[in-house]
């Protein structure tokens, strides 16, 4: 059985938004936040460019499909889960594991769903909250607090836990029915 050299191309893609978002873990764990937010909204063009050269190059299959998602569930949800938690979530004891927890949960039920329904929903609307916008959410939220909380440290407390409670809310927005254009 040969294999067309095509078909790797895109998954070359797809591989690297997991290496990122592991790196992005990896560079977390190490308290450099920033570089780790980053890392994740890099993702995003990884994850964009793998459908777009898959289909330019005619080589779509299942198996990147299933690939996409797998790579959705490391790059937006284990990794930015775990750039909240070890930013902010610690502090918040369980509360910050099971925020951590559900995110990931959450995120990768919205990937499956997706995958089993696409070819029976509409084709411009997403069912429940999209992980990579979850994920630019979170991250986004992350920078803005690193950027002015040192400006604004008495309300820094205050922007963590509204983060935490915000990113709960994100995961709940992920496995809803709200139609997202």
């Amino acid at each position: 059985m040969r294999i067309d050299p095509l078909y790797i191309l895109p998954n070359l893609f797809t591989g690297a938004s997991i290496y990122i978002g592991i790196l992005a873990v990896s560079y977390a764990f190490v308290g450099r936040f920033e570089l780790a937010c980053w890392l994740v909204l890099l993702c995003l063009i990884f994850d964009g460019l793998d459908g777009r050269v898959a289909r330019l190059t005619g080589t779509t299959s299942k198996f990147g499909v299933e690939f996409d998602s797998l790579a959705d569930v490391v790059a937006f949800g284990v990794a930015p889960a775990m750039i909240l938690f070890f930013y902010v979530g610690f502090h918040y004891g369980k509360f910050g594991i099971v925020v951590a927890g559900l995110y990931v949960v959450f995120g990768a039920i919205r990937l499956a769903r997706f995958n089993v329904t696409t070819s029976s929903n509409e084709p411009n609307v997403f069912i429940g909250l999209p992980i990579p916008s979850a994920a630019v959410f979170v991250m986004s939220w992350l920078l803005f607090e690193m950027k002015f909380g040192k400006q604004y440290p008495q309300y820094s407390e205050e922007i963590l836990l509204a983060l935490i409670v915000a990113s709960l809310l994100v995961a709940f927005l992920m496995v809803s029915n709200i139609r997202y254009p």
